[in-house]
């Protein structure tokens, strides 16, 4: 690993290459996943240049299977969980990104754009993947902006489109969008909806309409117990989530978060005989207790429920679904000093 940093009347300038975090904006697209054992990482190099409140960030990363003179092939299936929503298990080859990013008077703004190489490959007569030389290239590109409205409110937002060709080869048009408001009725209560979009492909589309939230921290946004994005799949139909935030300061050791969200198909959910169900995926409400006992030890516990439907079954291919699931935990985080 390579850091170099030097600041000069302001400027800064610096170059990390090796295995590291990508970490941007709210997560939505490149995060550390950091609830996961082993986190997100990227073996990369990566320039960042800086300067009265702007910054501009230019990565590069690359992977195959072993080290050769020659021949780069990469099946895309790395060692053990692999934590990535594309597909659940395929790796990209090669990614390129540009982040540029300006603080604001109350905020700040970026642009986002995001492109990933996958390796070829065809089938052949026995259905069996071959891979061959070429890549197929996928980018995503969006902005992003957080702000204050006033004392009181504060609202993120982003969108991103997704074009190029997916890991298999079709054509890719897809896109997602979110906005988020929080009021702080005082310094104890804050309360403020959200809403997430992310299009997916309805039955017969010979184009992928699929959005994919690449290597961001999907647990963050889609519910606490990872019904979507996160650990397996549940079609291609996309997800619209409405969801309102509340989060309680009882003091400055303790605090309570509790999210309730409304999930939903983005596109219409049919059963074999193009029977069409529901949209509805079913709500989801998550109580998180954060306790700070030292600056260097903290406590987090949750509970989170579930009341699903049959169009969730259904596409997640669940033959005896339960009307409500439940979970709970409890975590102690201990960040050492050299840490923080």
């Amino acid at each position: 690993m390579l850091d170099t940093n030097q600041t000069k009347l302001g400027k800064e300038f610096a170059l990390k290459i090796g295995r590291q975090e990508l970490l941007y904006d709210d997560s939505r697209v490149l995060g550390n996943l950091d609830w996961l054992q082993q986190a997100r990482r990227h073996d990369a190099a990566l320039i960042k240049y800086g300067f009265n409140g702007f910054t501009a960030h230019l990565g590069v990363a690359y992977n195959q299977n072993r080290e050769l003179k020659t021949g780069t092939l990469y099946d895309g299936v790395p060692v053990g969980y692999t934590a990535g929503t594309n597909g659940i298990g395929t790796m990209y080859k090669s990614l390129q990104f540009l982040f540029l990013g300006k603080k604001l008077k109350q905020g700040n703004a970026s642009f986002l754009i995001v492109k990933d190489d996958f390796q070829k490959y065809i089938l052949d007569t026995a259905g069996v993947k071959k891979l061959t030389n070429g890549v197929r290239s996928r980018i995503t590109f969006g902005p992003y902006l957080q702000t204050r409205l006033g004392k009181n409110w504060t609202v993120t937002a982003n969108a991103f489109y997704q074009t190029g060709k997916d890991k298999d080869g079709a054509s890719l048009s897809a896109y997602m969008y979110s906005v988020r408001g929080m009021y702080a009725m005082n310094r104890v209560f804050s309360i403020g909806p959200g809403f997430d979009y992310t299009s997916g492909t309805a039955t017969g589309s010979a184009k992928n309409h699929t959005f994919d939230p690449l290597y961001g921290t999907p647990h963050k946004f889609w519910g606490q117990m990872d019904y979507f994005y996160a650990a397996n799949g549940f079609g291609k139909g996309g997800l619209s989530d409405f969801y309102i935030n509340t989060t309680i300061k009882a003091s400055e050791k303790l605090s309570i978060n509790t999210d309730l969200h409304h999930f939903a198909s983005a596109a219409a959910v049919r059963v074999a005989d193009n029977q069409k169900l529901s949209s509805s995926f079913g709500e989801e409400l998550d109580i998180i207790a954060n306790y700070n006992l030292t600056k260097t030890i903290s406590f987090q516990g949750g509970y989170c429920t579930f009341f699903s439907t049959n169009s969730l079954a259904q596409v997640k291919g669940v033959k005896n679904p339960q009307k409500m699931s439940n979970w709970a935990y409890l975590m102690i985080n201990i960040k050492p000093e050299f840490l923080k």
